[in-house]
């Protein structure tokens, strides 16, 4: 166990309550869920509709793994 961390991605939930406790990236969801969404009926509505490109800031959460 000292020589190996696992990190898990999207922090669910239960992250939290494994033993250890599991460290993990944390990304806006809902955030990329509304922009995605968002985005494809620009691009259903206007075909010619310019590409977007969008940078989101993931955070680390330092946990026990």
């Amino acid at each position: 166990p000292d020589d190996i961390r696992i990190l898990g991605h999207d922090d669910i939930a239960a992250a939290q309550y494994y033993t250890p406790t599991l460290s993990t990236i944390r990304v806006p969801k809902y955030r990329l869920g509304y922009d995605s969404a968002n985005e494809l009926v620009t691009l259903i509505q206007d075909k010619n509709a310019p590409e977007k490109n969008v940078i989101y800031r993931p955070e680390l959460i330092v946990r026990e793994s």
